[in-house]
């Protein structure tokens, strides 16, 4: 048994942390270190003698696998009042802040590569979510089987509730982390425990405690199955051909040529990566086969045109770029292999991408400018006109209260008839100037009332 085979045992956060501070409370951590030194036996046999008040896997977890626990790395958080700080964190840590408003604080690069300091504790943790085999069973063949349902719940439960990450950038880089790490502890999960010796029933039957039977069962099936085997064989054979190994460790290459730019202030490309990351702090690279490849490489990029060369690369490795880690696909450095055109690198691509969407941001700025433009001549012109139709209706207003003023001043005068009535008259004249009694006006003017405004007007009789 090793830490592999405590990842999913049935235990919790809580359960766990409380043993663990009974041991260091018994022991010392003092203590623990003198026994480890003057007894240098294998440290499970010393976990065998708390067998009967511990149980033997949780103890075996908390030894074996508390040494990658207490891996502190010193990241950025965020509380809830958007406060950043410094802390350092262990994986064990983010399980424990899922329920809490604190979240922490991501670096990408330009190919959507988590970098930084919290790079590494976000692969540790994507590790583990990987191994749970809660989250995402054993049974189905591929990554690609997996309901996107699972993967969804996982994202958005798991990992947004405790990293800041962006949906459209980020996830498919999650994902596809996630989708690699299942995929090897599946693999590593059947050969500790499958017994090449015993029989496919047999082996289902001594199924491992953490996995149902049942998903057991499905997966020694396909992983016996004709064509399963023939891939492993291949993928083994492959395997042992590559005598090259980096000089990286546990550090991705994106976090290693980010951290090399930021230091150089330039950038870094894929030729100057494979010489980082295949030499020795010495300044030597680790085996003869190493040197005469990075020899091998400079003749070609110098006697070769770039855009050859990688589709050489592109070609042997479909759907991986050589030399710029996972998450990177060559449509994203220069295109299609197919139909890749111009572009010669990751930085000039994107550099190029970005100059683009800085200009057509710019133009998409200027139209808004006119837009606006265009909306306040709109609104003017409408409001002159609406004066302009005001005015007017108040002018032929004024010419129809000037007409009925004009007859301001009428007199009544008496003019006999034959059958010797009266007939009332009026007489009108202009505006009064002051001058005179109202029956000295001039008569033969009737009366009659302006049909709108009920004003009186005259008419000659």
């Amino acid at each position: 048994m090793d830490s592999d085979d405590l990842l999913n045992c049935t235990y919790s956060v809580a359960s766990h942390s409380f043993i663990r501070n009974i041991y260091l409370n018994l022991l010392g951590w003092n203590l623990l270190f003198w026994v480890t030194i003057c007894f240098p036996v294998n440290i499970a046999l010393l976990a065998s003698s708390f067998y009967q008040t511990f149980h033997a896997t949780t103890i075996y977890y908390m030894i074996v696998f508390e040494v990658g626990s207490y891996s502190l790395q010193v990241t950025s958080i965020q509380d809830e009042q958007g406060h950043i700080s410094q802390t350092r964190l262990r994986v064990q840590d983010v399980f424990a802040m899922t329920d809490s408003p604190t979240k922490i604080l991501t670096q990408w690069n330009r190919n959507n590569q988590p970098v930084g300091d919290s790079s590494s504790l976000l692969a540790g943790f994507l590790g583990q979510v990987a191994s749970n085999f809660g989250n995402f069973p054993v049974l189905y063949e591929s990554w690609t089987q997996v309901p996107e349902q699972y993967k969804n719940n996982v994202y958005v439960n798991t990992i947004q509730a405790n990293f800041f990450v962006n949906d459209v950038e980020h996830k498919q880089y999650i994902l596809g982390s996630l989708g690699k790490k299942w995929k090897d502890k599946r693999c590593r999960l059947f050969d500790k425990f499958y017994n090449w010796e015993q029989s496919v029933e047999e082996n289902i039957e001594n199924h491992p405690p953490h996995i149902p039977q049942d998903h057991w069962a499905i997966f020694v099936r396909y992983r016996r199955s004709a064509k399963t085997m023939e891939i492993a064989n291949k993928n083994a054979a492959n395997r042992a051909k590559l005598v090259i190994p980096h000089d990286l460790g546990s550090k991705t290459l994106a976090r290693k040529r980010n951290e090399l730019e930021v230091m150089h202030g330039r950038e870094f490309s894929r030729a100057e990566m494979y010489q980082v990351s295949h030499k020795k702090p010495d300044g030597s690279f680790i085996n003869e086969e190493a040197r005469e490849l990075h020899e091998k490489l400079q003749d070609e990029l110098q006697n070769c045109s770039k855009m050859k060369l990688f589709e050489s690369l592109w070609e042997r490795t479909s759907g991986y770029v050589r030399g710029m880690g996972l998450g990177v696909s060559p449509s994203q450095v220069i295109g299609s292999s197919s139909r890749a055109t111009s572009s010669t690198t990751s930085f000039e691509s994107n550099e190029r991408i970005e100059q683009m969407q800085a200009e057509i941001n710019s133009l998409k700025a200027q139209v808004a400018e006119v837009d606006v433009l265009k909306q306040q001549i709109a609104f003017l012109m409408q409001r002159a006109n609406r004066d302009r139709f005001r005015n007017r209706r108040r002018n032929h207003r004024e010419i129809d209260i000037a007409t009925v003023c004009a007859t301001v001043i009428v007199t009544v005068a008496k003019c006999p008839r034959n059958n010797g009535s009266e007939l009332n008259y009026l007489s009108f004249s202009d505006p009064p100037t002051g001058r005179g009694p109202r029956d000295s006006f001039p008569s033969g003017v009737a009366i009659f009332r302006h049909p709108k405004i009920g004003a009186m007007t005259t008419m000659l009789v």
